[in-house]
């Protein structure tokens, strides 16, 4: 498919521009997905630590097995 200018009765050019992909635009929606990769990184290591110290920590009584 040839791209004619718009004075040739083509698509115009913003309609043209829309489908191109725009590498800035690429480079900062990469650069959030890998941000938000991150922390959910952090997020479940913090889990994963808290479960540990929780899981080694000694038994709470509970109210029904107090005297």
């Amino acid at each position: 498919m040839t791209s004619r200018p718009p004075s040739a009765g083509g698509t115009p050019a913003a309609v043209n521009s829309v489908a191109k992909p725009d590498p800035a635009a690429q480079a900062k929606a990469g650069a959030a997905v890998a941000e938000i990769l991150r922390q959910i990184v952090q997020i479940r290591l913090r889990a994963e630590q808290k479960t540990q110290v929780a899981l080694s920590a000694p038994p709470q009584p509970t109210a029904s097995s107090a005297p």
